[in-house]
């Protein structure tokens, strides 16, 4: 069989179903090269698809060679709308209804995990009984020829991530006015039991009418399953959700809202690696650089509330939603957030602010540009992180102090032979 030539090939539509990865579709194409066989014949050998895959994709080309557009269920694909980790995403057509809806494919790599199969069609089931304006509406999920899919209403708008490339930051009146609802929509479904995670600009969208709305609630999972079955957007993943060692909750959530805040008040992320992988690292072990390092003008409340939402340990969080949701509208209103100031004790955001704020712990007048609040110059070099800089600053800090300890320990030894020897001599 002559290798894949061709506007649209096998693999090419076997990738667009969601059966194959694109890296599965070149390893496929270098062994058709090697062996002249058919491609079909070389991914089943290979594992990737299962022979009623083959038999779906070879039917999707006959659709399309006759112009019949094609169904999965009782829906009629239109267009590909989008394409994630979490499968591709289409505009389609129910035949029932005539409604149009945006429906989500699981990808094989899913598809084939029997456990998260069976979770994904249980919480499909429940996050399609949410009502609330905030939270796209679930239609339920289901499956045909082997696909398994989530129906969800179709919106028509722009998420934040298309905005924040436009605008690349927003005023933090209007960051709040955006994350206020989303914060509602969790509230919703915390009282559902359903934690969303993976909270992020992208998954958030402002209809035609103006409605904020969160996306992706049908796939969430109950409160309580391990951290391991899915991992969140690595900008906006929790500490704990990356460790996947605890059941993660609303915090995680809260978390990621909050990295999401962070974004849209300053133009970029809280933690931005050089990779993956370092990206992870910074989420877990640095310091959160202060937004007002990154945006001067932005007041001091909104900086705590964002620290307090980006607290490592998810006990120095907010509790839930209806916390988060009592600071922001203390902002909107120009009140202090009683939340963010007044929370555990043990917080690491207390004691920044500490360091920051006025007489009571009542936010202080805002350190200038190139301060960090506690006299000290800011330093970011975005090429080397912010972890390098604070290592740099901490050696300069803890010299001093290291040689003061080192003469406090011979001072002692010295005592100490000293106190030996009498001893000897009053025992002689």
């Amino acid at each position: 069989m002559p290798a894949e030539s061709g506007r649209e090939t096998f693999g090419d539509v076997a990738v667009e179903l969601g059966f194959i990865t694109p890296s599965q579709h070149h390893r496929a194409l270098d062994a058709q090269a090697d062996s002249g066989k058919d491609i079909a014949e070389i991914l089943v050998a290979q594992g990737a698809v299962t022979q009623e895959q083959v038999a779906e994709v070879r039917r999707e080309e006959a659709r399309r060679r006759a112009g019949r557009a094609r169904t999965v269920g009782p829906y009629e694909v239109i267009e590909k709308i989008g394409a994630g980790g979490m499968g591709a995403v289409y505009k389609a057509r129910d035949t029932r209804t005539g409604r149009h809806v945006a429906l989500k494919i699981l990808p094989p790599s899913l598809a084939k995990d029997a456990r998260y199969l069976a979770r994904f069609l249980r919480e499909a089931e429940l996050a399609s009984k949410l009502d609330h304006e905030n939270i796209v509406k679930g239609y339920g999920a289901g499956e045909s020829n082997g696909l398994y899919y989530f129906a969800m209403e179709y919106v028509q708008g722009e998420n934040v991530q298309e905005m924040l490339a436009r605008v690349q930051r927003f005023p933090e009146d209007t960051a709040l006015k955006i994350v206020l609802p989303v914060a509602r929509a969790l509230q919703h479904a915390h009282y559902h039991g359903l934690v969303h995670q993976d909270v992020k600009p992208e998954n958030i969208i402002i209809d035609r009418k103006g409605t904020v709305k969160l996306l992706d609630l049908g796939l969430a999972r109950r409160t309580g399953d391990l951290a391991t079955v899915r991992l969140g957007t690595p900008l906006y993943v929790s500490p704990e959700h990356i460790r996947g060692d605890r059941p993660v909750d609303i915090r995680s959530d809260i978390y990621s809202l909050g990295a999401t805040l962070y974004h849209m008040v300053t133009g970029c992320p809280p933690y931005l690696g050089r990779d993956e992988k370092e990206t992870l690292a910074l989420h877990l072990e640095e310091e959160l650089p202060w937004p007002q390092d990154q945006v001067p003008e932005l007041s001091e409340a909104i900086c705590l509330v964002i620290a307090r939402m980006l607290a490592k340990d998810p006990d120095e969080r907010y509790r839930d939603p209806k916390e988060v949701l009592h600071d922001l509208e203390c902002l909107l209103d120009g009140r202090p957030p009683h939340f963010a100031v007044h929370g555990p004790k043990k917080s690491s955001v207390a004691v920044r602010r500490s360091a920051r704020a006025g007489p009571g712990g009542v936010p202080g007048q805002a350190p200038g540009p190139g301060s960090d609040g506690r006299g000290a110059e800011v330093r970011h070099d975005r090429r080397k992180g912010p972890r390098a800089v604070r290592k740099q600053r901490s050696r300069e800090e803890g010299a001093p102090a290291d040689r003061g300890a080192v003469l406090w320990f011979v001072a002692a030894l010295v005592c100490a032979v000293a106190a030996a020897v009498a001893m000897a001599y009053l025992l002689s």
